[in-house]
């Protein structure tokens, strides 16, 4: 049906219907130019190691993060100044252990490429997993049924290795009074509540807000820094905290599914 022939009380909501998916495209693709001009973050090459940061201390855990989003580290050029240096730091103090910390997440990688991603890893030599959604995936033209359909697909996949207790990020709340943060903010919501239900369905699998942010607006904007990662790091180890006290396992290595 052309838009021509539509009941005229339908064509204002068609405006703002099309508007809104333009938008998204639009600082979709900005987004994804600014963080790629950010530099190359630290993350493993194809066919190179994952990172690791440990924190030396008795009875080491192992902590696996993948995904995208904050657990990438754009903005910093070492572990020490991404999420993963003051997480483990953090996670060593709430629970008196040594922690090794893996980091398998890749720029720009979509939820149905996610658990591709882990190389193999076994998600059962882990004490627990932390999952970020990639910020340019959401802004893209996705419903919330295709969102929900490869959240799902993905739990699914992490659950037919093992049990590990898993913590998904939100996606951040973008601040400020920018059209295109009006935009974002209301679709960030539903995405929001869409892992929430999701992850409501599964064993063990809880998620976590890590505050807002600014969306850059100019390539010269900053992106995030060590100082937004310190920030984020308190409540993200708060919740693997509690996943790892309320998950039904007892032992650090998960059980391996056959």
């Amino acid at each position: 049906m052309r838009a021509s022939s539509l009941p005229a009380p339908f064509l204002p909501l068609l405006d703002r219907l099309s508007g809104a998916v333009r938008c998204r495209l639009l600082v979709s693709r900005y987004c994804r130019e600014v963080l790629e001009a950010v530099g190359r973050p630290p993350t493993a090459g194809p066919g190179q190691m994952p990172p690791r940061t440990l924190v030396v201390g008795n009875d080491p855990m192992r902590i696996l993060l993948f995904g995208e989003g904050v657990t990438v580290g754009y903005g910093v050029r070492t572990r020490a100044d991404a999420i993963d240096g003051p997480l483990a730091a953090r996670m060593a103090e709430l629970t008196g252990r040594g922690v090794i910390l893996e980091n398998r997440a890749r720029p720009h990688v979509r939820v149905d490429e996610t658990a591709d991603s882990l190389g193999g890893a076994g998600t059962h030599t882990f004490a627990v997993g932390v999952w970020s959604p990639a910020l340019t995936e959401t802004l893209e033209r996705l419903t919330l049924r295709g969102w929900r359909t490869r959240l799902s697909a993905m739990l699914e996949r992490i659950r037919a290795d093992s049990d590990m207790p898993l913590v998904l990020a939100l996606l951040p709340v973008p601040a400020g009074t920018h059209p295109s943060v009006l935009v974002l903010r209301p679709w960030y919501a539903r995405l929001n509540r869409t892992i929430a239900e999701v992850a409501a369905r599964f064993p063990d699998v809880h998620t976590v807000e890590l505050g807002a942010v600014v969306v850059p607006m100019r390539a010269s904007d900053p992106v995030l820094g060590a100082a937004d990662y310190r920030r984020q790091a308190d409540p993200l180890a708060a919740a693997v905290h509690r996943a790892l006290r309320s998950s039904s396992a007892t032992g650090d290595a998960r059980t391996p599914r056959s």
